[in-house]
């Protein structure tokens, strides 16, 4: 069968990391994709030598792995990625745990990169792979067979398959009336990077604090990236501070483990939830990412969630066959069971670590500690906590 320009076997809605990893991987398995949306960026990596970004992700191994086999990967400078060797987590009352990449056989517990140098290498991939429309979805109309997308700058295009990963406010979840079951921590993640005085050693450091969770990511030389998830009112005081008064209560508020810290980047915050949509497909359409889910940043797993969904997405279609049908009910329902115990179990994780930590009572504080403090002295449950975190 002869195709207009406008036909595809899949559309994916939002040009983020997780919509341009979802069409290159289909597009490597023979599917026609098309790519909807204004990239972020400009899809040329950033000088060696120019500032850090903003925004930090800790990709895991198995989504290292992924986005190599896709081409993306080798795309990104190797002097701007911090392998993560050994991870310290002190609960609030003194607790330590420590998980080491060595210790569990591995090269690294996860590899720190910059937001825009990841979309920049995978916006390579997806505009050689990918037809690329920079433009906006206005409308999106259903039948049983094809899915059809109206553009505002374009004309319309079809496919088997619709891919909604265009974000937490996904209008294409909105169109299609799925509903998506939120719940508001109060909370605020202050980010912002650091030049540190002693060195890191590679280690991302964790701490549970009375007035929130502080993150400190390695970043490449003597640098580091700072996630404080805090109250709202707190967030507020900290983004406001002179660059010096920040580095200082940072410095202080992780117990000076890096020495003197001096400010790089101004500060900015983000308001933290818990999300999920109250399905992961429709009829040919499959959520991915924000879209699909949003969790609490304390594990770090946002980006690594959403990549196993596109990870998901494209086991679960498989390889083009001829006739075959990519929207079909029965590839969407095996993406649907694939990533739901993924999903479910991050987000009890993650929401109930933040929910333990916010309960502000002595007992409990001893409890939750010597929990933390046990499970340091148990080599299983460390190997098994570090083989669920590295896929």
């Amino acid at each position: 069968m002869n195709r207009s320009k406008s036909e595809f076997d899949a559309i994916v809605a939002g040009a983020g990391s997780v919509g341009m990893a979802a069409g290159v991987a289909l597009a490597d398995l023979g599917w026609r994709v098309a790519i909807i949306g204004v990239p972020l960026g400009t899809g040329v990596p950033a000088a060696p030598d120019s500032a850090f970004d903003m925004r930090i992700y800790a990709v895991s191994p198995g989504n290292t792995t992924w986005l190599e086999s896709l081409g993306a990967w080798v795309h990104i400078d190797a002097r701007r990625v911090e392998p993560v060797a050994a991870m310290e987590i002190r609960g609030d009352a003194g607790a330590l745990l420590e998980l080491d990449a060595y210790g569990c056989g591995l090269p690294a517990l996860a590899y720190i990169v910059e937001d825009g140098r990841l979309q920049a290498a995978l916006e390579q991939e997806a505009r050689a792979k990918c037809t690329w429309f920079d433009d906006s979805l206005r409308d999106v109309y259903w039948n049983a067979q094809r899915v059809r997308v109206a553009l505002d700058r374009h004309d319309e295009c079809t496919a088997a398959l619709l891919v909604a990963a265009d974000g937490a406010r996904s209008p294409v979840r909105t169109a299609a009336g799925i509903e998506v079951h939120t719940k508001s921590y109060g909370h605020s993640g202050v980010v912002a990077n650091f030049r540190c005085e002693r060195p890191h050693r590679g280690i991302a450091r964790q701490w549970f604090r009375a007035d929130g969770i502080l993150a400190w990511l390695p970043l490449p030389g003597d640098h580091i990236s700072m996630v404080w998830s805090t109250a709202d009112a707190h967030a507020a005081e900290l983004v406001a501070l002179p660059a010096e008064g920040l580095a200082a209560c940072v410095a202080a508020a992780g117990d000076h483990a890096l020495g003197a810290l001096e400010t790089i980047s101004a500060p900015a915050s983000f308001p933290l939830r818990l999300a999920r949509a109250a399905s992961t497909v429709g009829a040919r359409l499959a959520l991915a990412g924000d879209a699909a889910h949003t969790v609490h940043p304390l594990a770090g797993q946002g980006l690594n969630l959403g990549l196993r969904d596109a990870r998901a997405l494209a086991e679960a279609i498989g390889a083009h066959q001829p006739g075959a049908d990519c929207g079909s009910a029965a590839s969407l329902q095996r993406y649907r069971r694939a990533r739901t115990e993924d999903v479910v179990s991050m987000e009890l994780v993650t929401d109930g670590l933040k929910t333990l930590f916010d309960i502000d009572n002595p007992l409990v504080r001893l409890v939750r500690n010597r929990g933390l403090a046990l499970t340091d002295r148990m080599g299983w449950i460390k190997r098994a906590l570090v083989s669920a975190a590295v896929r």
